[in-house]
């Protein structure tokens, strides 16, 4: 994904989530997962998080729903070249994993779904991520939908914390695509 960062300047930023979910019971799941992150915006080069928790799912109802996540975690931070000299070693350390998931299917073939995530930083206690995404899918066919999605990601300390007086603190995207289901 592009992004634009302040008036002049296009940094790429990749966010991957691969997981593996189990039910344990109608509305409760284990979930273990691994969440990797660049942006070089923030002249983070990695960003991997492994994490283990459950989810108590209500989305049962076929118009709306409700998912709550709670896991723990480990994170590895892995700083890109940093500018001025700046020198930044590789950070490692607990982190608690929360995220709160509605979907609302309002007209047939269109959902709506609103996503809040927040990663707090054990070690200090004053580092955290919070992200807030809203996303609209509509079905074309079956197998193909189109998506438009607003992200806003705030992060209360720099991920690489030398660079407090380089990096904003928020940052947003607007994203347009096309869904494919196998």
């Amino acid at each position: 994904m592009k992004v634009l960062a302040g008036q002049t300047s296009r940094t790429w930023y990749h966010n991957y989530n691969i997981k593996l979910i189990y039910d344990l019971f109608t509305n409760i799941q284990s979930e273990i997962g691994v969440l990797l992150q660049k942006d070089d915006s923030k002249y983070l080069e990695n960003r991997t998080v492994f994490y283990s928790g459950f989810s108590f799912n209500t989305m049962e109802n076929e118009k709306l729903g409700q998912q709550y996540f709670l896991a723990g975690g480990y994170q590895t931070i892995s700083p890109s070249p940093l500018p001025l000299n700046i020198v930044a070693s590789e950070i490692e350390q607990p982190v608690i994993y929360v995220a709160q998931t509605f979907v609302l299917k309002t007209i047939p073939d269109i959902e709506i779904t609103e996503t809040v995530t927040f990663i707090q930083d054990l070690d200090t206690d004053k580092s955290y991520q919070a992200t807030f995404n809203v996303s609209a899918q509509f079905a074309f066919t079956d197998k193909l939908s189109g998506l438009i999605s607003y992200k806003l990601t705030y992060d209360k300390e720099p991920i690489v914390p030398q660079l407090a007086p380089f990096v904003e603190n928020m940052n947003t995207a607007i994203t347009f695509g096309v869904n494919v289901s196998l």
